[in-house]
């Protein structure tokens, strides 16, 4: 029955009734395993350059997301925090010739001296990227690869808080969202002291022979890590209550496919006004709570390691046990003087980032023209 039909659709096409060998032929060429090897090839041949776009991408991408987002956003910031303001110093002659046979100092090491004051305050090692960057290469001999140090145990954490403990606390019924936050740091207190003093120390051993004492480590980081999560919380929390205090109605907006996520509407110069606050609260509640408690863990380092940068681990305090309250404010307090420095820090790396992220998006749109411009 199906020979007869195809020979009837054949005789309707061609116009003609000498049907005995083209369903055989049709049937042949169909079935030719050689014919559908060849095709398949072809096919593979064509997408070959796009998979080796792809992979090139990839190998060019993640090292530029890595050092944007952990080099750029945690390890340099981290540093910068940790770093106190350094001493001034008076120079000391290195050569007999200063100083003459009376014990007076020679012409030239009084012009020396003058020209530099006296006194001269070395630069803090944070004062630029490109310094910090430098000064790290110098210290260890992994090169670039400093650059990422404790990235291993940042992967470690963000998989027992994103994937084991947040989702079980938040399985719970009505926990509010904030509980969570503080639970993850809580049950993590170890893990983040620890990154800390692995971004910020020359030692080699391993993260997980260097965890310190639970209790100790959330006796002393208990409350600047409450002051993060609070503040956290508030760069968003805040403009949102704002905004709901002037009427504005919540709304349901799909950010992923069957994500829904309720937010405030924002009409107008309300975005604006959000993005104000939220910048606010960031700059001067955010930072500071995140350095405090970076100061504290900081502080927590054994003796026996060394820092990358100079640091107070006494925090300028002179009682040998202090309280917990008294250990964040010895923290804040012995910041003093380097805040416009973390700053510069900060809006310079956000800069740098906005420039490569602008730079791979090019890049991205480059290639995508070209690509779309040969398959035509």
């Amino acid at each position: 029955m199906s020979s007869l039909l195809a020979r009837a659709v054949l005789v309707s096409v061609h116009g003609h009734k000498q049907l005995s060998s083209a369903p055989i032929d049709i049937h042949l060429r169909a079935t030719n395993p050689q014919d559908d090897w060849q095709s398949a090839a072809q096919e593979k041949m064509a997408h070959l350059p796009v998979m080796i776009l792809v992979v090139a991408n990839l190998l060019l991408f993640i090292p530029a997301i890595l050092y944007v987002g952990y080099t750029l956003g945690h390890v340099l910031p981290t540093i910068a925090s940790v770093e106190s303001s350094q001493d001034t110093y008076e120079p000391i002659p290195l050569n007999d010739d200063e100083i003459d046979v009376k014990g007076e100092k020679s012409p030239k090491a009084a012009m020396s001296e003058a020209e530099e004051a006296g006194a001269i305050k070395r630069q803090p090692v944070t004062s630029s990227i490109r310094a910090t960057q430098k000064h790290l290469r110098s210290i260890f001999p992994a090169g670039w690869c400093t650059l990422f140090r404790g990235l291993g145990l940042t992967f470690v954490i963000h998989v027992l808080s994103g994937f084991v403990i947040a989702p079980v606390v938040m399985a719970l019924p009505g926990v509010p969202a904030i509980v969570p936050l503080f639970l993850v740091d809580i049950v993590l207190v170890q893990l983040n002291t620890v990154w800390v003093h692995t971004v910020i120390s020359t030692s080699a051993q391993p993260w997980w022979r260097r965890i310190p004492p639970f209790v100790e480590t959330l006796k002393a980081t208990i409350l600047p890590m409450c002051a993060v999560v609070l503040s956290t919380a508030a760069c968003s929390g805040l403009p949102t209550l704002v905004l709901l205090a002037m009427g504005r109605p919540m709304v349901e907006r799909e950010v992923a496919p069957g994500l829904m996520v309720r937010t405030v509407e924002k009409q107008g110069g309300d975005a604006l006004l959000y993005f104000g606050l939220w910048f606010g609260l960031l700059i001067f509640a955010a930072y500071p709570a995140l350095v405090v408690l970076n100061r504290v863990q900081a502080s927590l380092l054994p003796d026996s390691d060394e820092t990358v940068v100079s640091f107070d681990r006494s925090l300028g305090r002179t009682t040998p046990q202090p309280s917990a309250c008294q250990r964040m404010v010895d923290a804040y307090k012995s910041y003093s003087g380097s805040w416009v420095r973390f700053y510069k820090l900060v809006a310079k790396t956000f800069v740098v980032s906005m420039a490569v992220g602008a730079s791979l998006s090019a890049f991205v749109g480059l290639q995508m023209g070209v690509v779309g411009y040969m398959m035509r």
